[in-house]
């Protein structure tokens, strides 16, 4: 495929239902399109460990290239890998259901979920209270 066809699909992943892949000696790296509550998002992944979540496949290759993500938890230094910074060189697998992931998994995304529902919370205006003696 042509690298700028695949550029587009990483702009264009919300209409495609599945992940890339790519497998180094330590484990592998995923980034995989996913509705975490009512945002769509693409989560990047390092075998069990959620690493964050990204408006755009390309920001979420990215972040993990430069080393803006954070560290799995088994301390991997994710820039001593030389990931490749562009999808070519990844391999994409359609998409698998939830059932399919790991219950640590499946926790990290409902925390990701419960902490994206908390910051939307507290970036709408607050609601008027009503006066003690007010009916609602």
């Amino acid at each position: 495929m042509p690298a700028r066809f695949l550029h587009k699909m990483l702009e264009e992943a919300p209409m495609l239902s599945g992940c890339w892949l790519y497998e180094t000696p330590q484990g592998v790296f995923r980034i995989e399109w996913t509705r975490i509550g009512t945002r769509s998002c693409f989560a990047v992944i390092f075998e069990q460990d959620l690493l964050g979540c990204y408006d755009t496949a390309t920001a979420a290759l990215t972040a993990l290239v430069q080393g803006e993500t954070p560290k799995p938890r088994c301390g991997l230094n994710i820039q001593r890998l030389n990931l490749p910074q562009s999808v070519v060189s990844w391999t994409f697998c359609p998409a698998a259901d939830d059932s399919n992931r790991s219950p640590s998994l499946r926790q990290a995304f409902a925390l990701q979920a419960a902490a994206m529902m908390r910051e939307s919370d507290a970036s709408a205006p607050p609601k008027q209270a009503l006066h003690p003696g007010a009916s609602p």
